[in-house]
């Protein structure tokens, strides 16, 4: 058994008239279910976040995932495996210091929940969250969680009401 993820997610945020700041993601994800429900997953990403001045990011990844459950109603999965990824910065205006490094590659250790609820009315409670930790610094690790409300506007596609939750310690 096969399940194909394509996602596509674009951010434009700007607070007190300043200029917006700008984030988007494109990936896909093949997860390949061997047993009743243990799954390797393999998935690849580009994005880009200019709050963190990522101007590109490439990721890879591989590992195995266990799905607790899935039925119409609800779903709950982890994951954890292995993934490389690939950041390339912008370079400031200003003037940069000595030790300005342009881009950044690393091996990680992820770690990953998704869960989905069905509501009344179509909506669905959802909430995913990630765990990057780097293999070669200990001391460094990226924490993503998305909570919120998940709301189907027909055609297959969907709008979201959630928390984003993003920490780079970094």
């Amino acid at each position: 058994d096969l399940r194909h993820v394509a996602n596509f997610e674009y951010e434009s945020v700007s607070i007190d008239d300043s200029p917006a700041s700008e984030e988007f993601k494109v990936g896909y994800g093949l997860d390949w279910f061997f047993q009743e429900r243990w799954f390797w997953f393999n998935d690849v990403a580009i994005s880009a976040d200019e709050s963190k001045n990522i101007d590109e990011r490439y990721s890879l990844g591989s590992g195995f995932g266990f799905q607790f459950w899935e039925s119409d109603r609800s779903a709950l999965s982890i994951e954890s495996g292995v993934s490389y990824i690939k950041d390339l910065f912008d370079r400031a205006e200003e003037p940069i210091s000595e030790d300005f490094e342009s881009s950044s590659e690393r091996a990680v250790w992820r770690w990953a929940t998704s869960f989905r609820h069905k509501l009344p009315f179509s909506a669905s409670l959802v909430h995913t969250n990630e765990l990057l930790y780097s293999l070669e610094d200990s001391d460094d690790w990226e924490f993503e969680s998305d909570t919120g409300l998940n709301v189907p506007l027909g055609a297959g596609l969907f709008s979201e009401f959630k928390v984003e939750y993003d920490y780079d310690n970094d």
